[in-house]
């Protein structure tokens, strides 16, 4: 029993030091379509290498933005600062079963003076409302 068991350990660390990564995750259905719907959105914009992080809630932005806003010496100090009223109706329109994620467009949109960063409200596989946080 115990042999089998230093048998697993050496051929995972075998497989580690191979080179090998774990098999990554599957994105979930939610981070799925929202990517989906930027991409139709925003053509050339994004793809494999733009960032779809989600699904967030309304807590855990506020939290991200005020943490983020801190640094800002003349911003006020409430989520997303001079953008706060248009981040209040933003997220009045989330409903239950919503999906609510952060994006940044692929580095060549940037590049390219292009680029969008935010985030983006998805229902049924459509955006509803976006909050863009920077753009290039």
């Amino acid at each position: 029993m115990a042999s089998g068991l230093v048998v697993a350990v050496l051929a995972g660390l075998l497989f580690l030091s191979a080179g090998f990564a774990a098999p990554a995750e599957a994105p979930q259905p939610c981070v799925r379509d929202a990517r989906a719907a930027l991409d139709a959105q925003w053509l050339a914009a994004f793809g494999p290498e733009a960032t779809v992080e989600g699904p967030k809630t309304v807590e855990e932005i506020e939290q991200e933005a005020l943490f983020r806003i801190a640094e800002c010496t003349h911003c006020p100090l409430r989520p997303f600062g001079y953008q706060y009223a248009e981040w209040e109706q933003f997220k009045r329109l989330v409903r239950p079963g919503d999906c609510v994620v952060f994006f940044r467009s692929n580095p060549a949109s940037w590049e390219g003076h292009f680029g969008r960063e935010g985030y983006a409200l998805v229902r049924g596989g459509r955006i509803v409302r976006w909050l863009l946080t920077a753009l290039s």
